[in-house]
């Protein structure tokens, strides 16, 4: 295991933050992850003020607005996205099927761009199962801009337990398998899933993941088929499988494998 580790932070809810902050920007496209930011969305076709959450987010307008902008890009990129179900699945607190629990594991470098969009959709994909599913998100030695936004944006899940958020310097270049590693270090839940920064959870994400280890199965990789989509880093297994083969393995290449 890599000795970021021991120098991860977690970072509790600032409400102090969020009096100061102002509205985000609207987020950048979001393309392959090989690819740079390609420019903002063309149309708002969903907006802010179209878009109506239940509490606790209607009175959070940071997380609105984020929310607002997640779709539209989605929109302009022609990302299946349904957020009619997304919102409407609010309104429903699943129950946790015996002592199963999961653990969404995501990990980023300078890629404020991509979670503009991913997380706040993220994080409502997780709320109605919160009370046995948790977004670990590991910040590797990034700039203060993307632990500032998440702070304040995403204030409210962290504040439920939902979002657990992890600043980890001296980070100096992205490596693949000790950033993962770095995610999945804290996370005590009995499955854990690789989340990449950039992938949206579906409404049924959840329920379908923990269903799979209920059923018996030990090892889960979910993609929608075409590896330009980039959904495959979507893996899921038992924390005490992965924890048995020391995770990653860091001897590989930083990225490319």
């Amino acid at each position: 295991m890599a000795s970021y580790f021991v120098r991860a932070k977690v970072l509790p809810p600032l409400p102090e933050q969020r009096a100061k902050a102002t509205p985000a920007r609207p987020p950048k496209q979001m393309p392959l992850p090989s690819s740079p930011p390609a420019g903002e969305p063309q149309s708002a076709l969903l907006t802010p003020s179209r878009i109506a959450l239940p509490t606790p987010f209607d009175t959070d307008p940071l997380f609105l607005q984020a929310v607002g902008d997640a779709i539209a890009t989605c929109a302009a990129q022609k990302i299946a996205l349904r957020p009619t179900d997304l919102v409407n699945g609010l309104s429903v607190r699943s129950r946790q099927q015996a002592d199963w629990s999961l653990g969404l594991c995501v990990t980023t470098k300078n890629r404020l761009w991509q979670l503009k969009t991913a997380l706040p959709l993220n994080i409502l994909g997780a709320w109605p199962h919160r009370d046995f599913c948790r977004i670990h998100l590991a910040a590797c030695d990034d700039t203060e801009e993307t632990m500032s936004w998440v702070t304040s944006t995403c204030s409210i899940a962290m504040a439920a337990g939902v979002l657990q958020v992890y600043a980890v310097p001296h980070m100096r270049y992205w490596h693949a398998s000790i950033g993962k590693n770095t995610s999945h270090r804290p996370a005590t839940e009995v499955i854990l899933c690789n989340l990449d920064g950039d992938n949206i959870i579906s409404p049924e994400f959840v329920p379908k993941c923990v269903g799979h280890f209920a059923a018996g199965h030990k090892l889960v990789w979910f993609h929608d088929g075409t590896a330009k989509a980039g959904t495959c880093g979507r893996i899921a297994y038992l924390r005490k499988d992965f924890r048995a083969v020391r995770g990653y393995d860091q001897d590989l290449s930083p990225m490319g494998y």
